[in-house]
Order: structure tokens, then C-alpha cells, then sequence
């Protein structure tokens, strides 16, 4: 009889589960980085050829301005500086000061660093847009009584409304000697700043219902342009990063696995790590590497929440559709993948059980093909 010949087993451990989550933080910075090249040299420029996005976003600052134009022609908003003009935040809080002066400052009372601040008509820009705009000045009144029912801040009868004695200084004292105030003057204080913010809000409720128009201007036209040319620009970065981030995983995740003898990643190739098939310990093919980066697209989905970063403000993405929800889809992925990796006894994520793959040393590799007979 012929005596068999005993199979030698060979046994081959996979990565450790610590250096499974480094190599997936390294392929996402990596594809991160060729995400970023490829929205921004190639994506971008293209996306914006077509869509003349230049133009549009022209269109929409043009619109932007015109809008402030009309507040300002109409005295609804004050400004100080020419450099600060267009932005709305800055002149709402210089208008709010100027408001308060007007009932705090006396007669001929200026201030050296703002000469605008005073008892001066133009300063109360909220009586000026219900009685000289809209004729209606008896909704200011009521509107202020109502405040003034809870404070009693002011003096309001048929000769005018004013600020009673004790109020107008301590809020006097927040322009000349802000130091000198009391607990009670800062409380006075906060509550009018309050009560004018409440009071402007209105002023604009009533323009988006009403419109206003200066030099034939119309504001609430140009607050649809300005609204299309935003949720065209918006939807351009949607697309654009949707776009850049198939072309990337293509790139990081399909053609370089499958250009290199062993189907590595960057990541892979810098760690000396290997993907292979549990089915049947070899390399994947190149079907395998298809799926593989289907799987990798949705997770990594996060980075294409952040490309637009070069065209807006960090803040910004957060007011872009579909761009905040993939950042949370990919989150809740990569946690659930990170409890499979966990309770994994091979440490494999979600999608190394969906490619039905596990990722070994470069040299178990080897061992795997000489154990199969090749030379090595």
C-alpha cells in the first residue's frame, strides 16, 4: 500500500484590530487627499466652465447689494464705514446704537468716535418705516406699548415717546462712561437692545411680506436671485463632490489595487498589508475589487462633506443639502463597523464581510503561496 502523505497545515492571522482601524483612517485621509485634488483641479473648473458659475456668482453679489442699496436708500439700516457696508450683522449692531442714542443722547450731545450717535430723527429707524414708509405709525406705538407695559421704560403720549429720566442715563452710560454702569443700568440695557431686535425683526417681516423699493429697485426680486443663484451654486457643490468623490474611490479603491501585482491600497502598500478572499485565501479579482469600491463609497462618504471647503466657509456646509446627512450616514457606518471590528474574531469590518475578504501581513502572504506551492 501506498502511505498517504499528511497535509501541512498552515496557520495565518489576520492584522490586529488596532492596526485595522489605522489602515482604514489611512485609506480615508488618502482618499481624502485625492478627493481634494480631484474636486479642485478637475470637477470644479469643469463644473464651473459649463454652468458659467462666475457669472451667476456675480449675478448673486449684485443682487446681495442691491438689497442693502435699498435699505440704505430708505434709511432702514445704518452703516459707519464704507469697508463694512454690505455686512448685515455688523450694521444691524450699529444701527441698534444709533436707535438708543436717539432716546439717551440730549440736544447737541455727540461722540468723538461716532459722530452719527445722537438725538437725531434719522437715528429712529424704526418709527421713520411704519409712519414715513408704510403710514401706520400706530403699529409702532402699540407694538412699543406692549414692552412698555412690562418695563415701563418710556414715556409715550400724544407729544412723542422718550425715555424716562432714570433709564435714559443709565443707558446714556453705556455709550460715555460703560464702566460707571449699574446691575440695574445693564439690565435697562439688555432688555431695550432685546426689545429693538424684536422690533426690527418685524420691520423685515413686514418687508418680505410688503416689499420695499428704492430708484425703481425692488428688494424682495432681488432676494429671489439672490435665493436661485444660491440653491444653484448649492446644488453644483452637491453634485460636484458627489461627482469627485466616485471618481476618487474609482481611482484610490479600483484602478490602483488593480494596477499593482497585489491589489493594495496606498495605505496598504505603506502598512506591508494585503486584502485577500476568505473563500479562498488569494488575492481579490478584479469583480472583487468592483464591489470592494462600490462598499467603499458609501464608507466614505463623510469626505464629501468637507471639498466644498474651498469655495465656502466651514459653517457654511452645514446649509447645504444632502452634504450634513452623508456626514451623519457615514458616522453611524464606521461606528457600526468599528462594533463588528470589535466583536470580529478575524477583526473585520462591516465591509470586509460584504467583500468577504480579511486583511493579513504581507509576509503571511507569501506563506499562503508557498503553503500552495509557488515560488516565492
Amino acid at each position: 500500500m501506498e502511505e498517504k502523505k499528511e497535509e501541512k497545515s498552515l496557520n495565518i492571522a489576520p492584522i490586529s484590530k488596532g492596526k485595522r482601524v489605522l489602515a482604514y483612517l489611512a485609506d480615508f485621509f488618502l482618499l481624502f487627499i485625492v478627493s481634494f485634488v480631484v474636486f479642485n483641479v478637475l470637477v470644479m473648473p469643469v463644473g464651473n466652465l459649463i454652468t458659467q458659475y462666475s457669472k451667476r456668482q456675480t449675478q448673486n453679489d449684485e443682487a446681495a447689494k442691491t438689497q442693502f442699496d435699498i435699505l440704505y436708500g430708505q434709511k432702514v439700516i445704518l452703516h459707519e464705514n464704507d469697508y463694512d457696508i454690505y455686512y448685515y450683522n455688523s450694521n444691524v449692531e450699529y444701527t441698534m446704537n444709533c436707535y438708543l442714542s436717539y432716546y439717551s443722547f440730549d440736544e447737541g450731545d455727540t461722540l468723538s468716535n461716532h459722530m452719527q450717535y445722537g438725538h437725531k430723527e434719522e437715528n429712529e429707524v424704526i418709527r421713520h418705516f411704519y409712519k414715513d414708509i408704510r403710514n401706520d405709525e400706530a403699529k409702532y406705538i402699540s407694538t412699543l406699548q406692549t414692552f412698555n407695559n412690562e418695563y415701563d421704560y418710556f414715556i409715550i403720549n400724544e407729544e412723542g415717546i422718550a425715555l424716562k429720566d432714570n433709564v435714559k442715563i443709565n443707558i446714556k452710560y453705556s455709550f460715555f462712561s460703560p464702566n460707571d454702569m449699574s446691575e440695574d443700568g445693564k439690565t435697562m440695557l439688555a432688555n431695550l437692545q432685546n426689545e429693538f431686535m424684536n422690533l426690527y425683526a418685524d420691520v423685515f417681516k413686514d418687508i418680505e411680506a410688503n416689499d420695499l423699493t428704492f430708484n425703481n429697485a425692488s428688494y424682495l426680486a432681488n432676494k429671489k436671485i439672490v435665493s436661485d443663484c444660491e440653491t444653484f451654486l448649492q446644488w453644483q457643490l452637491v453634485i460636484s463632490s458627489f461627482l469627485s468623490h466616485l471618481l476618487s474611490i474609482a481611482i484610490y479603491f479600483l484602478i490602483v489595487p488593480m494596477i499593482n501585482s497585489e491589489g493594495r491600497t496606498v495605505a496598504m502598500m505603506m502598512m506591508h498589508l494585503t486584502k485577500i478572499g476568505t473563500n479562498n485565501m488569494f488575492t481579490l479579482n478584479k469583480v472583487e475589487f468592483l464591489l470592494n469600491s462600490i462598499y467603499m463609497f458609501a464608507f466614505n462618504l463623510g469626505v464629501v462633506f468637507f471639498m466644498p471647503m474651498t469655495y465656502v466657509t466651514f459653517t457654511y456646509l452645514f446649509n447645504i443639502p444632502i452634504l450634513l446627512p452623508s456626514l451623519i450616514i457615514n458616522a453611524v457606518l464606521v461606528l457600526a463597523s468599528l462594533i463588528t471590528l470589535i466583536v470580529s474574531p478575524y477583526n473585520r469590518t462591516i465591509c470586509d464581510y460584504l467583500s468577504r475578504s480579511v486583511i493579513i501581513k504581507n509576509d503571511d502572504l507569501d506563506e499562503i503561496y508557498r503553503h500552495k506551492g509557488y515560488d516565492i
